[in-house]
């Protein structure tokens, strides 16, 4: 769709790499850098998206929430009855009129929120139904935006795009506890291909592989032999990587963002226009993680320092480093290539753990942060947060 938009039919992006030259890294290893013009990208940091729980102290229908709050902010809004124990009520003309004598307990979606746009839904929501206690947060995403530079012409911008869409889905790593984790929190990949949807894990499980569990945990012999003895499945240009379970807590999100204001229901979707479209990582926080991990519960909380934290941990990319041995470089830089440094550092921790080495055994293994591009993005976030600085509710 996007491509159809240049009036030009391009090769996949080529990624070139360097040598990141370090004292501190040992000789015979090497640290691979993307050979890019960070200038070419604009990185702006958003909450894309937020749920508000809120408590109102007598039951009315949804709608009335809806209506009251479309029309404060002039922007479309979810809102989702999670009230317990009752039936679902039916839509309302707008009248705040009691449906119930007990409280009602709701969930706003806010696309996009500014701290204006928070406080005017809030506002009028309070005036018309009164809201009981302080909102809380009960999702948060949190996004960074790669922008091309503008000046750039059609086809450069559409290339440049697409190498850091790429960039991103090799690049990015975060850390996850692996003990008694899923194996559907595992990276994987999703996909449309002629009519419908694939989702596929970067590193596929045996067949008859009855391991329930992530592939980090390898302290397990089947989980270390399936990492070893598998290629990862090569990364899709069209593809959105997602990382850990949004249900779990914890999913972080790399794709090439070309639609947007998908409705599942209604079959629709919002098609970019070419510049509108962005490579983007994303991070969505939920239940304990949110509020015990990060101690984000209020709309207080939403400080500059919690938000670079859920930026160092979920939002970093970092480099490859392979060994100087040249069968082993070519093999590793093979995994790195298909299956970015996810791959890279579990082929590497099941090489350690299963020669007993304490060598690159930490959050990261032996990846290297990218500090020149993480410096910029630590730079998108501060800006995000000084907009949120002291804002609370009420």
């Amino acid at each position: 769709i996007y491509r159809a938009q240049t009036g030009a039919a391009l090769d996949g992006p080529v990624v070139a790499y360097k040598p990141l030259v370090s004292p501190a890294r040992p000789a015979h290893r090497h640290t691979c850098v993307p050979d890019l013009t960070l200038a070419d990208y604009r990185i702006v940091a958003l909450l894309d998206r937020l749920v508000l729980s809120v408590t109102v102290p007598r039951r009315v229908s949804f709608s009335v929430l809806k209506t009251v709050a479309e029309k404060a902010i002039g922007r479309p809004v979810h809102v989702k009855d999670v009230t317990v124990g009752t039936d679902p009520l039916g839509h309302s003309s707008g009248s705040a009129a009691p449906a119930g004598l007990r409280p009602g307990s709701y969930e706003i979606t806010l696309q996009e929120p500014t701290p204006e746009m928070v406080k005017a839904a809030l506002d009028a929501i309070d005036a018309t139904c009164g809201l009981t206690g302080k909102p809380e947060i009960a999702l948060l995403e949190l996004s960074l935006d790669f922008n091309v530079n503008p000046s750039l012409a059609p086809t450069e911008r559409l290339t440049a795009r697409e190498r850091m869409v790429t960039v991103l889905h090799r690049h990015h790593h975060q850390w996850i506890d692996p003990i008694l984790q899923p194996k559907e929190t595992d990276r994987r990949q999703v996909y449309w291909s002629g009519e419908t949807t694939q989702a596929r894990p970067l590193i596929r499980h045996a067949k008859r592989s009855s391991l329930p569990i992530s592939l980090r945990d390898v302290s397990r012999e089947e989980a270390r032999s399936v990492i070893l003895c598998t290629l990862p499945e090569e990364i899709f240009l069209n593809a959105t990587v997602y990382d850990g379970r949004r249900e779990l807590g914890l999913e972080v999100a790399l794709q090439h963002k070309i639609t947007d204001e998908r409705n599942n229901a209604a079959g629709t979707v919002k098609i970019l226009s070419e510049a509108e479209c962005r490579a983007r990582m994303e991070v969505i926080l939920t239940g304990n993680t949110l509020g015990e991990t990060y101690g984000i519960r209020f709309l207080s909380d939403l400080t500059g320092e919690r938000l670079r934290t859920i930026k160092r941990e979920h939002l970093t990319l970092f480099l490859p480093v392979l060994p100087d041995d040249p069968v082993a470089f070519a093999a590793q830089a093979e995994r790195f290539a298909r299956g970015g440094v996810y791959a890279l550092d579990l082929s590497q921790r099941a090489l350690a753990s299963q020669t007993k080495s304490r060598d690159g055994t930490g959050k990261h293994g032996r990846l290297v942060a990218w500090t020149a591009m993480n410096d910029r993005t630590g730079a998108a976030i501060d800006k995000l947060a000084r907009r949120w600085k002291g804002f609370r509710w009420p």
